[in-house]
Parts: C-alpha cells; structure tokens; sequence
C-alpha cells in the first residue's frame, strides 16, 4: 500500500492541532499580582499589579543607578496592556517631587519593556531605554510563592 504526500501532510495537521499537542501559553492572570526579583541582583525588584478588568500591568522597578551618575537609586513605574504570556510597557521616570509634600512633578518616559511570564513563578523582561541606548534582559521569580495563581491558571 503506497501511502501519498497528502495523506501524510493531513495526519500530520491532524496530529499538530490536536490540543494535547498543543504548546499552550501561560495566560496573565490577578494572581500574577506581587514582589518579583532576581536572587543575583540582591536589593532589587519589581512590584507587578495586574488590573483583569482593563487587560493592564502596572509595575514599580526598584534599583540602583549605574556607575556614570551621582543618584544611587532608581525608582521607575511602568505602565501597559496585556495578552496571553506577554505585556508591553512604557517605562516612565518621576521627579520633581518632595517627601510627603504636595509639588509639581514630572514624569518622562524613558524607555520599553516586554514582560513575559512562563508560570505564576518565573518571569523575563526585556528592556530598553531611549536616551542610555541601555538594553538588557532580566531573569524574574516570585518573591513569594503564590497559591492564587495556579488556580486561576487552571480556569
């Protein structure tokens, strides 16, 4: 019996599509909500808030200022939509400000980022800043493991 190339194409589209086959991708869900950070980079982090109802991210990033300025930290929030695994945000930068003082302030944006989840406990961003042409990759997991997550993820 000779079996053709179309027989063998349409098993294999057949084969391909079937969900069990399927390579599902992890859907940002409220659990994704907390503190998240690399162990290698002590003292650094991100606070990622998911907002379900607007499809959002908001996210304040917390760490230090590199070696070519006076500032020793660096607070910046981000802001962005979501779908399926992966959220693309603009990152903004806030000065201007006074502790616990009403004054005028001025946000900047000053670079993008893509956070990608893989689960409810291990993350990636990629970013890049506009004006430093400073671009790099950072390695994420929950501070604090989460059990909301996963049962969201099984929805």
């Amino acid at each position: 019996m000779r079996i053709t190339f179309h027989v063998l194409l349409l098993a294999f589209i057949l084969i391909c599509s079937n969900p069990l086959f399927a390579d599902e991708l992890f859907q940002i869900n409220s659990g994704i909500t907390g503190t998240w950070y690399n162990p290698n980079t002590s003292g650094q982090g991100m606070l990622i808030e998911v907002l379900p109802n607007q499809k959002l991210i908001f996210l304040a990033w917390f760490t230090y200022a590199d070696e070519s300025t006076d500032q020793q930290n660096e607070w910046w929030t981000a802001l962005g939509s979501y779908q399926d695994n992966k959220s693309s945000l603009l990152i903004t930068e806030t000065n201007g400000g006074f502790f616990n003082q009403t004054s005028d302030i001025e946000n900047t944006a000053i670079g993008q980022m893509v956070l990608s989840f893989i689960d409810c406990d291990h993350a990636s961003v990629d970013f890049n800043f506009i004006q430093s042409n400073k671009s790099g990759h950072i390695q994420l997991q929950r501070l604090v493991p989460d059990q909301l997550c996963e049962s969201l993820s099984d929805e």
